[in-house]
Protein backbone atom coordinates (compact mmCIF):
# COMPACT_ATOMS: atom_id res chain seq x y z
CA UNK A 1 0.00 0.00 0.00
CA UNK A 2 2.82 2.07 0.62
CA UNK A 3 4.58 1.93 -2.38
CA UNK A 4 1.18 2.64 -4.45
CA UNK A 5 1.05 5.51 -2.62
CA UNK A 6 4.42 7.03 -2.98
CA UNK A 7 4.22 5.79 -6.82
CA UNK A 8 0.64 8.04 -6.94
CA UNK A 9 2.09 10.42 -4.98
CA UNK A 10 4.94 10.70 -7.65
CA UNK A 11 2.37 10.76 -10.72
CA UNK A 12 0.42 13.26 -9.14
CA UNK A 13 4.06 15.59 -8.41
CA UNK A 14 4.74 15.25 -12.34
CA UNK A 15 1.25 15.80 -13.55
CA UNK A 16 0.86 19.08 -11.50
CA UNK A 17 4.99 19.81 -12.82
CA UNK A 18 4.18 19.36 -16.13
CA UNK A 19 0.49 20.98 -15.81
CA UNK A 20 3.02 24.06 -14.44
CA UNK A 21 5.01 24.16 -17.27
CA UNK A 22 2.68 23.76 -19.50
CA UNK A 23 0.69 26.69 -18.33
CA UNK A 24 4.32 28.58 -18.11
CA UNK A 25 4.91 27.95 -21.66
CA UNK A 26 0.99 28.90 -22.96
CA UNK A 27 1.64 32.07 -20.86
CA UNK A 28 4.84 32.90 -22.66
CA UNK A 29 3.07 32.05 -25.73
CA UNK A 30 0.32 34.67 -25.02
CA UNK A 31 2.62 37.42 -24.44
CA UNK A 32 5.20 36.73 -27.21
CA UNK A 33 1.83 36.64 -29.17
CA UNK A 34 0.67 40.32 -27.57
CA UNK A 35 4.37 41.59 -28.27
CA UNK A 36 4.00 40.77 -31.91
CA UNK A 37 0.38 42.05 -31.34
CA UNK A 38 1.66 45.35 -30.18
CA UNK A 39 4.36 45.81 -33.04
CA UNK A 40 2.02 44.39 -35.90
CA UNK A 41 -0.12 47.82 -34.78
CA UNK A 42 2.46 50.12 -34.16
CA UNK A 43 4.04 49.20 -37.95
CA UNK A 44 0.87 49.60 -39.38
CA UNK A 45 0.39 52.93 -37.70
CA UNK A 46 3.77 53.87 -39.37
CA UNK A 47 2.97 52.49 -42.50
CA UNK A 48 -0.24 54.17 -42.40
CA UNK A 49 1.61 57.51 -41.39
CA UNK A 50 4.03 56.83 -43.96
CA UNK A 51 1.21 55.98 -46.65
CA UNK A 52 -0.82 59.70 -45.90
CA UNK A 53 2.70 61.58 -46.36
CA UNK A 54 3.23 59.46 -49.86
CA UNK A 55 -0.44 60.76 -50.46
CA UNK A 56 -0.08 64.03 -49.50
CA UNK A 57 3.59 64.38 -51.33
CA UNK A 58 1.56 62.95 -54.61
CA UNK A 59 -1.28 65.56 -54.38
CA UNK A 60 1.28 68.12 -54.17
CA UNK A 61 3.09 66.96 -57.22
CA UNK A 62 0.21 66.63 -58.60
CA UNK A 63 -0.78 70.15 -58.08
CA UNK A 64 2.41 71.28 -59.00
CA UNK A 65 2.61 69.41 -62.43
CA UNK A 66 -1.28 70.78 -63.00
CA UNK A 67 0.12 74.45 -62.89
CA UNK A 68 3.36 73.65 -64.60
CA UNK A 69 0.77 72.18 -67.67
CA UNK A 70 -1.72 74.69 -67.61
CA UNK A 71 0.84 77.56 -67.46
CA UNK A 72 2.41 75.50 -70.54
CA UNK A 73 -0.99 74.99 -72.43
CA UNK A 74 -1.50 79.01 -71.78
CA UNK A 75 1.67 79.71 -73.46
CA UNK A 76 1.29 77.42 -76.02
CA UNK A 77 -2.08 79.29 -76.84
CA UNK A 78 -1.10 82.70 -76.75
CA UNK A 79 1.73 81.39 -79.29
CA UNK A 80 -0.47 80.20 -81.47
CA UNK A 81 -2.78 83.19 -81.07
CA UNK A 82 0.31 85.36 -82.45
CA UNK A 83 1.05 82.74 -85.12
CA UNK A 84 -2.75 83.22 -86.37
CA UNK A 85 -2.33 86.90 -86.71
CA UNK A 86 0.86 86.83 -87.94
CA UNK A 87 -0.15 84.40 -91.06
CA UNK A 88 -3.12 86.76 -91.21
CA UNK A 89 -1.06 89.59 -91.72
CA UNK A 90 1.02 87.65 -94.43
CA UNK A 91 -2.10 86.90 -96.19
CA UNK A 92 -3.40 90.71 -96.10
CA UNK A 93 0.13 91.54 -97.25
CA UNK A 94 0.20 88.76 -100.32
CA UNK A 95 -3.20 90.20 -101.69
CA UNK A 96 -1.93 93.63 -101.41
CA UNK A 97 1.53 93.66 -102.95
CA UNK A 98 1.52 90.55 -104.68
CA UNK A 99 -1.09 89.45 -108.21
CA UNK A 100 -1.80 86.17 -109.47
CA UNK A 101 -0.55 84.73 -112.34
CA UNK A 102 -3.65 84.89 -114.11
CA UNK A 103 -3.35 88.63 -113.68
CA UNK A 104 -0.55 88.90 -114.60
CA UNK A 105 -0.99 87.08 -117.96
CA UNK A 106 -4.09 89.17 -118.23
CA UNK A 107 -2.36 92.79 -117.97
CA UNK A 108 0.46 91.92 -120.07
CA UNK A 109 -1.35 90.69 -122.50
CA UNK A 110 -3.54 93.78 -122.98
CA UNK A 111 -0.56 95.99 -122.86
CA UNK A 112 0.70 93.71 -125.58
CA UNK A 113 -2.48 94.03 -127.55
CA UNK A 114 -2.32 98.25 -126.89
CA UNK A 115 1.58 98.15 -128.74
CA UNK A 116 0.79 96.00 -131.52
CA UNK A 117 -2.31 99.08 -131.93
CA UNK A 118 0.66 101.79 -131.90
CA UNK A 119 3.04 99.87 -133.81
CA UNK A 120 0.01 98.91 -136.66
CA UNK A 121 -0.50 103.57 -136.50
CA UNK A 122 3.09 104.36 -136.42
CA UNK A 123 3.40 101.80 -139.79
CA UNK A 124 0.38 102.81 -141.67
CA UNK A 125 1.72 106.54 -141.15
CA UNK A 126 5.22 105.77 -142.43
CA UNK A 127 4.16 104.03 -145.91
CA UNK A 128 1.48 106.57 -145.89
CA UNK A 129 4.01 109.36 -145.62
Amino acid sequence: MTATWVVQTIIMLLLGAIGYFLKDLKKGFEDKITGTDKRIGSLEKKLDDKLDDFKREVQKSTAALEDRLDKRIQGTEEKYEDLQRDLNAYRDHVNKNFTLKDDFIRAISGIDRKLDKIYDTIMERRQGA
